[in-house]
């Protein structure tokens, strides 16, 4: 899945510095296993301090990779803004099954893009006026596999 450095889009470039070095990332132990243009693949590990209770994976790390993937996937085209800022303004997730005890592999395909959204922020626009921020409405397709941790392939 993942293109070479030099076919890499620039957004796949950004994204490659910039996950590794997000402090939510970090914390969570995520890693980017591979990117390529509006598609990304990233690696939760599993860990004790991310359960709710025995080794059951709580949902907000799992929504947290989601989320995380779908952005890398996103931004991983050569169409970047000069100035890249952007933030979720919504996420749906189904739980099928419980996690127990796994790493988490997402892989995010990007498979609609529209228009920007026109953001206000607590019910007011900002300083008056609304902002368009690069905000981009996205859909993505999410997968998620489980990875036995005795298995895991380190960054």
């Amino acid at each position: 899945m993942s293109a070479s450095p030099a076919q890499a889009s620039r957004g796949a470039q950004i994204m490659r510095e910039f996950v590794p070095s997000s402090p939510l990332v970090g914390h969570l132990g995520m890693w980017l296993e591979a990117i390529e243009p509006e598609k990304a693949r990233l690696v939760l590990p599993f860990d004790p301090s991310l359960a709710t209770v025995g080794d059951v994976i709580h949902g907000g790390a799992i929504c947290a990779l989601a989320d995380t993937a779908a952005m890398a996937a996103a931004w991983s085209t050569d169409d970047v803004p000069d100035a890249l800022r952007g933030t979720t303004v919504g996420l749906s997730v189904s739980f099928l099954s419980a996690a127990r005890g796994c790493d988490l592999v997402a892989t995010a395909r990007v498979v609609k893009r529209a228009q920007p959204v026109l953001l206000r922020g607590g019910g007011r626009p900002r300083r008056g006026r609304a902002s368009r921020a690069g905000a981009r409405h996205l859909q993505a397709r999410l997968t998620t596999e489980a990875r036995d941790p005795d298995d895991r392939r380190l960054p």
